[in-house]
């Protein structure tokens, strides 16, 4: 356990971190405390080799290293134990395994994508799981059994898997039914680093109307884990964007304890950002929560709900330059 002192908007905050060797993030281009000020100008955010963080108050750069690697972004695929057949399909035939470049050619290559598994009471199951993560190389396992209660666990789990293994700008969290424009998603990304745009940064297909909250059934919620009505502004869990300072700074409110955990993983992330305070959450074009809102593939980045039988052909609809549905 290390104790870090990390400026935090105007106040010097003393944060108790129960994670080793994580450093805090700077993505604005210019940060602003009481003490001091930083000009991110002479650091390229979105370079290939680097990105600017601040450490014990002082701003430096890190160089991406075999160890703890740096990427532009990364996504994280939840999936479920007995999906196989989803994880073959998008890692060989769809987006995770295309060759994705620009349009001059360029190849997009400072990203990763890992899927997110649970545990199992199944023998055989984990058996081919391991055999799996051993032979692809780009699937991790949560130290969760892997059930709908457990999923805001499991992304709990992987937020801090994160931070712990990577450095990165950003972290996408999707299932494993989400077909993703890597394309369009690099050149948004790179634009939000490029900008002068200010906070850390929560986006997707948010929720910011007022989401009243069930009482009852799978997605019940009672008063004694979120008492008011309506649920705080959020992103829909079938893929949503965090910066790697929100990413740290969600991971700091539920190590205090201020939010009692319930089951419905994506308004949960959403209370965890409302009680920090620091986190704004933005509705952004491009993020369909279902394939039938986002058929163009000039302006879809992420669209959920995509059958198995649609991955590889959703590919191949792209490559063509049509409509995917």
């Amino acid at each position: 356990m290390s104790v870090f002192l990390l400026s935090c908007m105007d106040i010097l905050v003393k944060i108790d971190l129960h994670f080793v060797g994580v450093t805090y993030v700077i993505l604005n281009l210019s940060y602003h405390s009481e003490e001091k000020e930083f000009d991110h100008s002479g650091f390229n955010l979105a370079g290939n080799d680097t990105i600017a963080i601040e450490q014990h108050g002082n701003l430096v750069e890190v160089v991406s290293t075999e160890e703890k690697p740096y990427y532009t972004f990364i996504v994280f695929v939840i999936t479920a134990p007995d999906h196989a057949p989803h994880r073959d399909k998008i890692r060989k035939q769809s987006w995770a395994g295309y060759h994705w470049t620009e349009d001059d050619g360029s190849v997009i290559d400072r990203w990763k994508y890992v899927f997110v598994v649970g545990k199992t009471e199944s023998l055989e199951t984990m058996t081919k799981l391991q055999a799996e993560i051993e032979e692809y190389q780009d699937m991790i396992m949560a130290d969760e059994l892997d059930s709908y209660h457990n999923l805001v666990l499991k992304v709990l789990w992987l937020l801090q898997h994160s931070v712990d293994s990577y450095n990165f700008s950003f972290l996408v969290k999707t299932d494993d039914d989400s077909f993703i424009n890597i394309k369009l998603l690099n050149r948004y990304l790179h634009e939000q680093l490029n900008s002068n745009s200010a906070g850390k940064m929560f986006f997707g297909g948010a929720r910011t109307g007022r989401q009243p909250v069930l009482r009852r059934g799978r997605y019940g919620v009672g008063k004694d884990l979120w008492e008011p009505d309506t649920y705080p502004p959020y992103c829909s869990g079938s893929g949503y964007v965090l910066s790697f300072d929100s990413v740290q700074e969600l991971l700091y409110v539920w190590n205090t304890g201020v939010q009692p955990l319930f089951y419905v993983e994506d308004a949960f992330i959403g209370t965890l950002a409302y009680h920090s305070g620091k986190i704004e959450v933005t509705n952004i074009k491009g993020f369909y929560w279902h394939q039938k809102y986002g058929c163009s593939n000039k302006n879809a980045m992420l669209m959920h709900y995509v059958k198995l039988d649609q991955m590889a052909d959703f590919m191949e609809k792209y490559k063509q330059g049509v409509a995917y549905c």
